[in-house]
């Protein structure tokens, strides 16, 4: 898909790619009441959706040394409890978004972890998630973190 935009073709060939991404990322704001959002305000349901499968590509991540992927990772499982307290408006699919980022990194820097079928499972079938194993892969993303 990135090859196909001119834009994110360049963003992606580029060294500071990943780390400009990063840098959007980190200042987003979470959209705390639905209807419409002031430009610069909060970001969108979608513009999260959006960046946190950008930097779930491969050409982003790889950008990133273990170090820099585990602040990302760490970034990912703030913003996602952000929005589990805004559920409402980012719903199962943008909560989904954060852990398929935050477990693409798990997977990334630890291949061997202990939990690693259940993460890879998730990653091939995040779409598919029932709210039980959804339940299991947050515990295994946020317990990641202590």
């Amino acid at each position: 898909m990135i090859e196909k935009f001119n834009g994110l073709k360049e963003l992606s060939s580029r060294k500071d790619g990943a780390a400009a991404l990063i840098k959007i990322y980190s200042q987003m704001k979470i959209q705390e009441k639905e209807g419409y959002v002031e430009k610069g305000k909060h970001s969108s349901v979608l513009n999260f959706e959006y960046i946190e499968l950008l930097l779930s590509n491969d050409k982003f991540l790889n950008q990133l040394s273990l170090k820099e992927q585990e602040e990302l990772r760490k970034l990912t499982i703030e913003k996602y409890g952000e929005k589990l307290k805004h559920i409402d408006i980012y719903g199962i699919d943008g909560i989904k978004k954060s852990l398929l980022l935050s477990s693409i990194i798990i997977n990334k820097i630890e291949p061997n972890n202990k939990n690693n079928q259940q993460i890879k499972d998730f990653i091939k079938n995040y779409n598919f998630i029932d709210s039980k194993e959804l339940e299991n892969i947050s515990k295994i993303n946020v317990q990641h973190e202590k």
